[in-house]
């Protein structure tokens, strides 16, 4: 039981940390081409709490659809 719990907690930390790092890779490329006037990107926090927001969401709803 406690196993089952600690590995299910290690997936959720790793999908959470998983979509908080695409999220900010995301938003620094588009910082770095900024930069670089390749294109005019707004670079914003609040695109990665959406992007890990809606990570956690999916990993959540594929959780329940596997059931």
């Amino acid at each position: 039981m406690i196993r089952s719990l600690k590995s299910c907690l290690r997936n959720q930390l790793t999908s959470i940390t998983t979509g908080i790092l695409i999220g900010f890779t995301i938003e620094f490329i588009q910082f770095i081409t900024d930069n670089l006037a390749i294109t005019h990107r707004w670079v914003d926090i609040n695109d990665v709490l959406a992007n890990t927001l809606g990570f956690v969401i999916g990993y959540y709803l594929s959780k329940l659809i596997d059931k």
